[in-house]
């Protein structure tokens, strides 16, 4: 297993220093085929249109980005629940190596008064080995985000993420598991808008799938949701848009033993998004939502969220996120089916130099149980980089969390993190 993560980090050096020449991205791109002394001039592409489709061939760009990465993990606390006896093995090194590639797509047509996309795609895998459990495992994942104007008032924003990658116990089991399974996640997200002067229309449509693997199945969850927002523009404040939004879901468990757990929800929020305060964009929803179990007791809640980032110069950043509403509880045992959420989280990035980046984020999360039992978590995490090319680039991140819970024991951990990521 050694060898293979070593042959790893060499083909992935090789490829650093074979194709660092290559600067695909749009600022550094030189043509190949520019002799020195003589501007160089990308060749016109020909025009190409099929007769009674408007196909411009002109206008398809197409953009192919591969990339690797390497990172090495030190976690000091992460088999620590469950563990007994002298040979107690707490902490892990974990070796991760990834590549994969992303491809960007521009095209138009000239068809119902323009029509043009925007496409992005990106795939890629991970390889993960465990030092002190002698365990390798290969995972996998991928997004595709699309925009689309139909016309000109309306427009189409599609996205979709993919991933398949490891679980810990302790996360969806009150026993304190300390082993590592298999989960898939998948999230479909579409937004069908309209916006005209000073009034707009949003029709979306959501779709997040979680399975896990065989021996955890009755944890596997379906949630479909829908969601409408009418929207006014005061003519006082042309980049503040103030909403009424309203959406319905349905989350089901295809596996469990009983359809107790099932639900149906439905929201109303009231709110304000865009430019709110000089510097300052983001949005702001305060509303309520009403939850429905087939045999379990209804919920309804005050709910709130706020995204708001906050850029004080060119260099530098600042995030903060707060959010309170009833969520679906990831302990399916003991009865555990719903929870109360509540997370606030505030993060700042600064660039002292021109490839230097700093940043620290810091979160606080509580969740109240169905059951009355509860749950709370910190963590601090400072991180730093340096680009020491366009298209290389490194970092150390540290983290640390605290757990106090009324259904697992409690932990705090430590974690560090050395990265880096190559980009072609």
């Amino acid at each position: 297993m050694k060898s293979l993560y070593k042959l790893s980090v060499c083909i992935s050096v090789c490829i650093w220093a074979s194709c660092g020449h290559l600067a695909w991205a749009a600022d550094t791109y030189v043509p190949l085929y520019a002799k020195e002394g003589v501007s160089a001039q990308k060749p016109r592409a020909k025009q190409n249109r099929v007769s009674g489709e408007g196909w411009d061939l002109s206008s398809l760009h197409r953009r192919v980005h591969p990339y690797a990465s390497l990172s090495t993990t030190y976690n000091d606390n992460m088999y620590g629940r469950g563990r007994s006896g002298p040979d107690k093995i707490k902490d892990e090194w974990i070796e991760n190596a990834g590549v994969g590639v992303k491809i960007d797509l521009k095209k138009s047509l000239p068809i119902l008064g323009g029509f043009k996309t925007d496409t992005s795609l990106d795939v890629n895998m991970l390889r993960t080995y465990y030092l002190h459990k002698g365990l390798q495992r290969f995972d996998y994942s991928g997004s595709l985000d699309s925009k689309t104007i139909i016309a000109k008032f309306i427009s189409l924003t599609m996205s979709d993420s993919f991933s398949k990658k490891a679980a810990a116990e302790s996360t969806i089991d009150t026993g304190g598991g300390t082993d590592y399974i298999d989960s898939i996640n998948n999230s479909f997200n579409a937004v069908l808008a309209y916006q005209k002067r000073r009034f707009g229309a949003e029709l979306g449509f959501n779709l997040a799938q979680l399975y896990y693997e065989a021996n955890r199945q009755a944890q596997n969850s379906v949630d479909r949701s829908l969601t409408l927002t009418a929207l006014f523009t005061p003519p006082a404040m042309p980049k503040t848009s103030f909403l009424i939004e309203g959406d319905v879901g349905k989350v089901v468990y295809p596996k469990a033993e009983t359809d107790s757990g099932d639900a149906i929800y439905a929201a109303a929020w009231l709110g304000v998004r865009g430019k709110i305060a000089p510097k300052v964009r983001g949005s702001i929803r305060v509303g309520r939502q009403a939850r429905d179990y087939k045999g379990e007791e209804d919920t309804d809640d005050l709910t709130a969220s706020v995204d708001l980032t906050y850029e004080a110069s060119k260099r530098t950043s600042c995030n903060l996120q707060i959010s309170r509403s009833g969520v679906e509880s990831l302990y399916r045992n003991g009865g555990l089916t719903n929870a109360l959420s509540e997370t606030v989280s505030f993060s700042v990035t600064h660039a002292p130099a021109r490839k230097w980046s700093l940043g620290s984020a810091f979160s606080y999360s509580s969740s109240g149980y169905n059951t009355g039992q509860s749950s709370y978590s910190y963590s601090l995490a400072p991180n730093i980089s340096y680009a020491f090319r366009p298209w290389l680039n490194m970092g150390i991140n540290y983290t640390h969390a605290s757990t106090q819970s009324h259904l697992t024991p409690s932990t705090k951990t430590n974690t560090y993190v050395f990265n880096t990521t190559g980009t072609f």
